[in-house]
């Protein structure tokens, strides 16, 4: 009698497990597939690659915890600028050389300055002749300062401001008050990347009706909206010649020109994924063969889209194999290409990789390599 009502307890358990496991077959996050997919936590959360040094080859980063540096090519690290209670790093700019802009959320209308081989702290108080009350100073990875504030009328106003504190692009007489920023959007592994070198989108929101800037490498990086369905959040975007692809939140890419930013931008794939602000979407391939490789948020996958410049057509792939099998069901926060032609990427909890790409769209392990996680220098 005990047997049999151990065997009834057994087989219900075995009914239940059954039913929670069929009516969650499709999903991403079912319970046996996060357990089979699961990555090692590490003890470093990486927001930010603030670039390497290009004489010593150190490699700087933020955490959760502050600024790190790498010895050279290995993965032995030092503090540089560590935070403190109440005095949280939330954006920095390394100059390649010795010097380290960063804010704090202490003191949000402050530049923070650290000269590095001097161990030198300095506080900037930012000014700017349109914006009359500042309220929030943002470093941008490419060493340019957002400035969010109001004028003299009271009206909120935007304006970029270089690393001498001297402004950059004609942000401050655009029309936006009542509009909050969205974020100021760099190509993916260009973060570090000066704005003469890659461009930038910033975007901004009021209510559920967008604004969205494309502001230019060319030396009067003039801001320039753009002509894209006002009710789409940008999330990444990415530059070929002057093709300028525009990926949304809700998983829809459009195409227009650089040079002709007030013709309106033409939808050229939906594949109906969720992607986050910010989110990882990496360029690679030439004319007329383009892959963006891409990763949801709702989805364990990488997805590539195959783009023909000349056709505008698109082919999607899924990727969890080869080059993408450590990353591909993380939380991608930042990635850098090494002068190797490898790209590191850095997640926000799964640590930092070093990634081959040899053939972005195929889902195989011949498709390039990576290296386990911390294990990115050798």
């Amino acid at each position: 009698m005990q047997t049999k009502h151990r065997n009834f307890i057994l087989f219900s358990l075995l009914i239940a497990i059954l039913v929670i496991t069929g009516c969650n077959a499709d999903a991403s996050a079912g319970l046996f597939r996060q357990l089979a997919n699961s990555r090692e936590v590490v003890d470093v959360r990486y927001n930010q690659l603030l670039g390497q040094n290009p004489i010593t080859d150190d490699l700087y980063f933020l955490t959760d915890t502050g600024i790190y540096a790498t010895s050279g090519l290995t993965t032995t690290t030092a503090s540089v600028v560590a935070n403190s209670k109440n005095k949280l790093i939330r954006s920095a700019y390394y100059d390649k050389s010795d010097t380290i802009l960063y804010t704090i959320n202490e003191e949000p209308t402050n530049v923070q300055k650290y000269i590095i081989s001097t161990d030198k702290k300095s506080t900037t108080a930012i000014t700017h002749g349109t914006i009359s009350t500042i309220t929030r100073v943002k470093v941008i990875p490419n060493g340019l300062i957002m400035l969010t504030g109001t004028n003299s009328s009271g009206a909120t106003t935007y304006a970029l401001l270089d690393s001498t504190l001297t402004e950059v692009s004609n942000l401050s007489s655009k029309i936006l008050d009542g509009y909050s920023l969205v974020g100021v959007f760099q190509q993916t592994g260009f973060g570090s990347a000066s704005i003469t070198a890659s461009p930038m989108v910033v975007s901004f929101v009021s209510g559920s009706t967008y604004k969205h800037y494309y502001i230019p490498t060319t030396p009067s990086h003039v801001a320039s909206e753009i002509n894209v369905d006002n009710t789409k959040r940008i999330v990444n975007f990415v530059e070929s010649g002057t093709n300028l692809y525009l990926l949304t939140s809700d998983g829809m890419i459009f195409k227009g020109n650089s040079t002709s930013l007030t013709t309106a931008f033409t939808e050229i794939v939906d594949v109906t994924e969720d992607y986050a602000d910010h989110a990882f979407g990496y360029l690679t391939g030439t004319a007329p063969t383009l892959y963006y490789i891409t990763k949801p948020d709702n989805k364990d996958q990488l997805t590539v889209f195959t783009i023909n410049t000349t056709t505008d057509a698109v082919t999607t792939t899924a990727v969890t194999k080869g080059y993408a099998r450590f990353i591909y069901n993380t939380e991608i926060v930042d990635a850098l290409p090494l002068g190797s032609g490898d790209l590191l990427v850095a997640t926000a909890r799964n640590g930092m990789y070093r990634i081959t790409i040899t053939t972005p769209n195929s889902n195989d392990d011949s498709n390039g390599s990576s290296t386990e996680a911390e294990k990115y220098f050798p």
